[in-house]
């Protein structure tokens, strides 16, 4: 049987491996996008750019599909690990990891996508704007647009931070509440903060939390939420999060 302490160690590193592979391809998707507006601005010295934003989405939806069918079922097989009395069998497990991927996709993938392509939209757009501002002519205005990769890295490590983290709860919550409609057994959740000087306040008192059963809703810094990165939790307690979960099993 896995620990607690034991399992968080697990969670960090798996995170760790998945944030750093979507990082590199979140960076990509992006130059390609700003390098492409770049050019356009520079030959027609325009700021229609919704074809090329509608394909930048279509390719960080594309890349977040293939994240997400990574990250489920690892995380989703490493929450499994806590239901110690029953197990699925290897089949059952894959289908059910499929089944979460899909629904996980369907969900968030589109409107994840959308977001993150509409934000970058809105730096190249910003560029233009002050460029303009600045009475820049159009060959200053489109380096200036090629410049914005400068900001990828630092965003692109918050994305991939943020979808690693929401997919992989979402992964180890829905697999164990499977496990309980399927298998027969009760169980607990209980919420694992990351203590170290990057943790927020109100997630740092989550530590030593008494479980809870998985149908109730934690409350942290007031607010309502099913697990870490419920994507209907508030930006300020869901974006860069690095909190776990882990399960008990309810024997009385």
């Amino acid at each position: 049987m896995i620990t607690h302490a034991q399992l968080h160690r697990a969670f960090l590193a798996t995170m760790d491996k998945f944030e750093g592979s979507l990082k590199k391809q979140i960076i990509a998707d992006k130059a390609t996008f700003i390098e492409a507006a770049s050019k356009r601005y520079a030959e027609h010295g325009t700021v229609n750019f919704f074809d090329l934003v509608h394909k930048h989405q279509e390719q960080v939806f594309e890349t977040l599909k293939a994240h997400y069918r990574k990250i489920i079922p690892a995380f989703g097989s490493l929450s499994l690990t806590q239901v110690k009395s029953r197990r699925f069998k290897d089949d059952e497990e894959d289908s059910l990891f499929n089944d979460l991927a899909d629904r996980w996709i369907h969900t968030e993938g589109l409107k994840r996508s959308k977001l993150i392509a509409d934000t970058t939209e809105a730096d190249v757009l910003a560029v233009i704007s002050d460029g303009m501002d600045n009475g820049d002519g159009t060959a200053e205005i489109a380096s200036g647009i090629s410049d914005v990769t400068e900001l990828s890295s630092w965003r692109s490590e918050l994305i991939a931070r943020t979808e690693t983290h929401a997919a992989a709860n979402y992964a180890g919550i829905e697999s164990v509440r499977n496990a309980q409609e399927k298998l027969g057994v009760v169980m607990l959740k209980q919420w694992l903060p990351t203590l170290d000087d990057r943790t927020r306040p109100a997630h740092a008192d989550m530590d030593g939390s008494d479980p809870i059963a998985m149908d109730e809703m934690f409350i942290v810094d007031g607010e309502e939420m099913d697990r870490p990165g419920d994507p209907g939790g508030s930006a300020e307690n869901v974006i860069n999060c690095r909190c776990a979960l882990a399960y008990v099993e309810d024997t009385q």
